[in-house]
């Protein structure tokens, strides 16, 4: 799954990671648990603040789903139709 930041936050179980409003979660190469995604996706966590919300690939437009496609340095992203888009980042996320 994929989540969208919404809230800046470091990460303290990712090294202290700082993540951007914007940003995709989790970075490459980090792999949270369970409980950490509810912590960050709820407001159970030390600050009382949602930091992040997942992603609903088939609600986005293909221009957004291409802006996440290049976040993760899909190949040939651009060429691709939304169905095309989503099984690549899912594939990938």
């Amino acid at each position: 799954m994929l989540y969208k930041v919404i809230t800046r936050f470091k990460d303290a179980d990712d090294d202290n990671y700082l993540y951007e409003v914007g940003d995709l979660y989790p970075r490459e190469g980090y792999y949270p648990t369970d409980k950490r995604i509810d912590e960050l996706s709820t407001t159970n966590n030390r600050r009382n603040v949602v930091g992040i919300e997942l992603i609903i690939l088939n609600a986005l437009k293909v221009s957004e789903l291409k802006d996440i496609a290049e976040q993760l340095e899909i190949e040939q992203y651009s060429s691709m139709k939304k169905a095309e888009l989503i099984e690549a980042i899912e594939g990938v996320a």
